[in-house]
């Protein structure tokens, strides 16, 4: 009863926990959806619909929320909605280590990379002073951090086609010079935004970068613009929305790190030793294949394969003894009638002597005459050791007879010793 009260209370202390920590993280999740510029984000100027879009079209489009210098080299475009903060250290490096260095996104884009960002003076600072690319000093004049924003209409070099888009209605790139290039520009001459070649890849800084929001992406053309964006510099995708500049990065878990440069070679040689230690450990131990014996059977089997090795063997005699030691243990115990010490010379009870209960079996008067007093059976002596005292047991047949006669002094001496107790209750 204890335990299954114990039980139920453990079950209900999970269920409090569990539903503790999906209320949590739904709490959690709920906070972080609703961050601006974020791909997780379903609110209006989130990014979520974005990430789908691209998804849906082939590109394989997720967010990604690890350090930068873990971002896989397969990746063809890292969509990044602001300028990171990075903290340096008395060094000048990354204070969170060499995966968290920015010129892991110089890296990126040198490799084949496109590295995306909006046109801010936050994002200059980032190219020319974190990421050491000169050319972008200057490029960037915003005179308002929000302008307006009017409908602006390009046309695209590469299919022909014909865009509306609802953009600032401004023009930032009034300092961009060569070797930076100008990508799309409308009817009056201002690019949508502007690239400069970096080793294999490139970088982009777009002009405005709204269009991308959940509430804007399915409106004007904004979706097909991102759609033939991506074609044109990242066709092979993958696509990577960057949510590390936004600061909901989660750091790498303990296996992870182990797993990567320069702690691989370790962790691989630690495991290999560790299977080899469990190898060892399972090898030297025995295999279990039977079930466990049970306290209470295992003394009954093992009088069982006893006895069956006797009567195999045909050593009826030795088979006797343990009947009659068995018998006269239980008597002695019920009756509180200490069992004499054996002698074991004679040669044919040799090997019956190495037994507890065989040893019982060489029956003297002195415990048949013990027996007889304690249950006030002294008139049936005679009997017992003409019964007892010399039987040699042959065959089955003989045994038989041995064991109803060993029964039958068992009853006379049970019957005794409860009577003889109502006596003296009674008296």
């Amino acid at each position: 009863m204890r335990g299954q009260t114990l039980e139920r209370n453990l079950g209900i202390a999970l269920a409090v926990l569990m539903g503790c920590a999906i209320l949590l993280s739904q709490m959690l999740g709920d906070d972080v959806a609703s961050q601006s510029k974020s791909a997780q984000s379903k609110t209006s100027s989130g990014r979520r619909g974005a990430v789908l879009l691209l998804d849906a079209l082939g590109h394989g489009a997720d967010d990604w929320r690890q350090a930068p210098g873990a971002i896989p080299r397969t990746t063809a475009m890292v969509w990044m909605p602001r300028a990171p903060s990075i903290e340096s250290d008395t060094d000048g490096g990354a204070l969170l280590g060499d995966l968290h260095d920015p010129l892991v996104y110089y890296d990126f884009a040198e490799q084949g990379g496109v590295l995306v960002l909006a046109a801010t003076a936050e994002a200059e600072s980032f190219l020319v002073e974190q990421l050491e690319l000169n050319e972008f000093d200057g490029a960037v004049e915003r005179d308002d951090v929000y302008p307006g924003r009017g409908l602006r209409t390009v046309r695209l070099p590469a299919t022909g086609e014909e865009l509306t888009l609802e953009w600032f209605d401004d023009e930032p790139f009034r300092g961009a010079q060569e070797p930076l290039e100008y990508l799309y520009p409308d009817a009056s001459g201002r690019p949508l935004a502007i690239s400069l070649e970096v080793g294999n890849g490139r970088v982009v800084v777009m002009g405005d970068d709204g269009f991308l929001d959940n509430d804007r992406i399915g409106q004007q053309d904004h979706g097909l613009f991102l759609a033939r964006f991506v074609e044109e510099f990242a066709p092979g995708g993958p696509i990577l929305f960057d949510e590390y500049s936004l600061g909901r990065w989660a750091p790498m878990s303990a296996s992870e790190l182990a797993f990567t440069s320069p702690y691989k070679s370790v962790s691989w040689h630690l495991l290999v030793i560790l299977l080899v230690f469990v190898w060892r450990q399972a090898w030297v131990r025995e295999f279990p294949r039977d079930p466990r014996a049970i306290e209470r059977l295992s003394a009954l089997a093992r009088a069982r394969s006893s006895a069956s090795l006797f009567q195999r063997a045909g050593r009826w005699s030795l088979l006797g003894a343990q009947l009659r030691g068995g018998v006269l243990r239980r008597l002695a115990v019920f009756t509180r009638v200490s069992l004499p010490d054996m002698p074991h010379s004679e040669s044919e009870e040799e090997l019956g002597a190495r037994s507890e209960l065989v040893r019982y079996s060489r029956v003297t008067d002195e415990l048949l005459e013990g027996l007889a007093r304690r249950s006030d059976l002294m008139d049936r002596l005679p009997e017992w050791r003409r019964w007892l005292q010399g039987v040699q047991t042959s065959g089955v047949v003989g045994l038989e007879d041995h064991a109803r006669r060993l029964a039958a002094i068992e009853r006379e001496v049970e019957a005794a010793r409860i009577h003889g107790s109502k006596r003296r209750s009674v008296g």
